[in-house]
C-alpha cells in the first residue's frame, strides 16, 4: 500500500468492515465517506494499533512485511496484539498519518493518512 498524504486519502476494505484478513486500499476521503458504511472512519487506539470504527478490527502488516508496498488488511485487534510480532502496531502523528518503519518490520517504509482532512 502506497499513499501521499497531500493527497487526502485513507484506507477502506470495500465496505468489509468487520470481515477477518480483508485487504485494505486507499481511496480518495470523498469516495469513502459517500459510500456510507463507515469505512473511512479510524481510530488511533493507546496501544499504536489503529482500529476501524464500525468493524472494530484492527489494521495489521501481513507478513509484517513493507517491501513493495507492503499489505496491509483487518484484523482482530486482540489476536493481533496478542501475535507479539508488531505488525498491528503504527507510529500515528496527531495529523492522522501512520508510519510502518522498516526497523519494526521487514523492507523499508509504509506511510498513509487514516484520517479524511479534505478532499
Amino acid at each position: 500500500m502506497r499513499s501521499s498524504v497531500g493527497t487526502h486519502v485513507c484506507p477502506l476494505t470495500a465496505g468489509n468492515v468487520d470481515v477477518e484478513g480483508a485487504e485494505v486500499s486507499v481511496e480518495p476521503c470523498l469516495a469513502a465517506v459517500a459510500a456510507g458504511d463507515g469505512r473511512e472512519l479510524w481510530q488511533s487506539l493507546p496501544n499504536g494499533q489503529i482500529s476501524n470504527v464500525m468493524g472494530k478490527k484492527c489494521l495489521a502488516l501481513r507478513d509484517n512485511a513493507v517491501s513493495d508496498g507492503g499489505s496491509v488488511v483487518l484484523m482482530d485487534c486482540d489476536q493481533a496484539a496478542k501475535a507479539g510480532d508488531g505488525s498491528s502496531i503504527w507510529e500515528t502523528q496527531g495529523s492522522g498519518v501512520a508510519t510502518k518503519k522498516g526497523s519494526v518490520a521487514k523492507g523499508s517504509e509504509l506511510t498513509f493518512s487514516f484520517l479524511c482532512q479534505g478532499n
